[in-house]
């Protein structure tokens, strides 16, 4: 008796799938850090003439707010920060960063991709 499977055919389908929804993840992953980027620089975007404590934090040259920075590191790691020196003092009493990613719903632009990716998937 001959036994005949499709597992290859499977296995392919599969291994097309999981290379489809990485893509997401990693579309997903660096639109919510680029929206918490955003919110950061927003945060540091003030005039100067606003209230001791509030946003956005009062700019004199600019160097704080041309500190921010992300990257994706894989589909599941992404960093936000800023690189100037003084940023951390700053972050302490005004904490610019942590505030942007509680503003911004970054996993919102994780499940967009990932329904988009859902919807155009054929089982």
């Amino acid at each position: 008796m001959k036994t005949t499977s499709n597992a290859l055919a499977i296995a392919r389908r599969w291994n097309t799938r999981r290379g489809q929804l990485d893509g997401a993840l990693r579309r997903g992953l660096r639109k919510g850090a680029a929206a918490v980027d955003r919110e950061q620089v927003r945060n540091l975007s003030g005039s100067g003439a606003d209230a001791p404590g509030s946003y956005p934090v009062p700019v004199r040259k600019g160097t704080l707010r041309g500190g921010h920075f992300f990257q994706v590191e894989n589909a599941r790691l992404a960093i936000v920060g800023n690189t100037t020196v003084y940023a951390a003092r700053i972050h302490d009493e005004r904490p610019f960063l942590d505030d942007a990613a509680e503003d911004v719903d970054a996993g919102e632009y994780i499940r967009d991709e990932m329904r988009t990716v859902f919807t155009r998937m054929v089982l």
